[in-house]
């Protein structure tokens, strides 16, 4: 059965596959604005989304090679689910490498005043700590980093203005839809544990990386706030809502988890923030 099963993840992760050439990369750059200082506002905004998404990605792949180490299995499908799963990944860090590169070089030149992303605060995010996180603890971590991907992807694919970033943004929402799913099969594959306290024991690491992620992306939320064109608010909500809604799916002990509205109050609250660090 779970043969079966992640034989038909593998063949639409084969199915599922697009090409860089394939988007609208010749099209002119027309950043969002009235005036100059809106316009060169707009191009900073796209360019810092483009780079926290990069790096972002850069470190969730460290801690998926970590995962795929210690799991990997001679089982043909899903050895291969893993490789149609790296294989997305290196396509979105070389679109996301060429869309900064493509954004830099239309409009006013922004060298002097764009303060280039900080890579550690994303590579961050895959640190667990002295401590080596056993096998369930990264398989969860994994899996809302996928969420949290195919949330910000989805956003900006469905309401950013300029053609090329959404046609970029809305594909790679598409494999980020993919893996979610496969990682879920893959964690119910292992046996979910109804166990109180190992459910209260995972749901707290959540919460930890969620802390974690939230850290990382503060800076930027203002940049994807100005991409969607709503606020930043909105975009932080619509993570956590995501990640609490796939979450709730693991099952018992976990249906109605309260991780976004933990995590959301952690944002007003330094002092709550500060405990879940």
């Amino acid at each position: 059965m779970a043969t079966e099963m992640f034989a038909e993840h593998a063949e639409r992760g084969r199915r599922g596959q697009w090409r860089l050439e394939e988007m609208p990369w010749d099209e002119p750059i027309e950043f969002c604005g009235s005036t100059e200082r809106e316009k060169t506002l707009n191009k900073l905004d796209l360019i810092d989304g483009a780079q926290a998404m990069y790096h972002f990605q850069l470190g969730a792949r460290i801690r998926m090679g970590d995962y795929i180490s210690r799991a990997w299995s001679s089982e043909e499908a899903l050895a291969e689910c893993l490789e149609w799963h790296d294989i997305d990944e290196q396509r979105h860090l070389r679109g996301l490498r060429r869309l900064t590169v493509t954004l830099e070089a239309a409009g006013n030149d922004v060298r002097v005043i764009n303060n280039k992303t900080d890579p550690r605060r994303m590579w961050r995010v895959s640190q667990t700590g002295p401590l080596r996180l056993d096998d369930d603890r990264l398989l969860l971590n994994l899996l809302v980093d996928e969420v949290v991907s195919k949330t910000l992807y989805e956003a900006v694919g469905r309401r950013c203005h300029l053609p090329l970033a959404r046609a970029l943004f809305q594909s790679c929402a598409q494999d980020e839809e993919r893996h979610v799913e496969y990682v879920l099969a893959l964690h119910r594959s292992r046996g979910v544990s109804h166990r109180a306290l190992e459910t209260t024991r995972l749901q707290a690491g959540a919460v930890a990386h969620v802390a974690r992620i939230q850290g990382a992306f503060r800076p930027y939320f203002r940049a994807f706030a100005g991409i969607t064109h709503d606020t930043t608010e909105a975009v932080a909500t619509e993570i956590f809502r995501s990640i609490s809604k796939v979450l709730s799916t693991l099952g018992p002990g976990w249906e109605g988890y309260p991780l976004a509205r933990l995590i959301h109050t952690a944002d007003r609250s330094p002092w709550l923030l500060w405990i879940l660090r």
